[in-house]
């Protein structure tokens, strides 16, 4: 277990500068970036096989879930508690937007296309990300 070390006690003023300096990764690091390019590496199969039912929903899943699991890692890496803090609440929105693409990909496969207007969509996928950031930075 890394030790964490105050904010006050790294260079540079918080949260950018000093959340940008990680500690040497370990194992737990190094896995989730196996994962991430893993999954990278399928997002871009995906990306160019446009003829499956969902497609734009479940290509949305995936492109939350690399932001989800960048930050993840990033939090993971992070020596400080206030930069764990940082990039705990930069993962926030992907997870909302993560879970709504997910029950719209659900809904459009098993009925078999995409049902609602493409603009009730975007709106839909937008809405859930940008409420939980407003609580995000709301929250002291």
């Amino acid at each position: 277990m890394r030790p964490v070390v105050p904010v006050h006690q790294m260079q540079g003023p918080f949260p950018m500068s000093a959340c940008l300096q990680f500690s040497a990764p370990d194992f737990p690091v190094f896995f989730a970036i196996g994962v991430w390019v893993g999954l990278l590496l399928m997002t871009l199969w995906l990306w160019r096989r446009s003829k499956m039912p969902a497609h734009g929903a479940f290509l949305t899943t995936h492109l939350a879930m690399l932001w989800w699991l960048m930050g993840a890692t990033l939090e993971l890496a992070s020596p400080a508690a206030e930069c764990k803090i940082f990039w705990a609440q930069v993962t926030w929105p992907a997870i909302a937007l993560m879970t709504t693409a997910w029950a719209l990909f659900l809904l459009d496969y098993t009925l078999g296309s995409e049902r609602p207007e493409p603009r009730q969509r975007q709106i839909l996928l937008a809405t859930g990300p940008a409420i939980i950031s407003v609580m995000v930075a709301t929250n002291p």
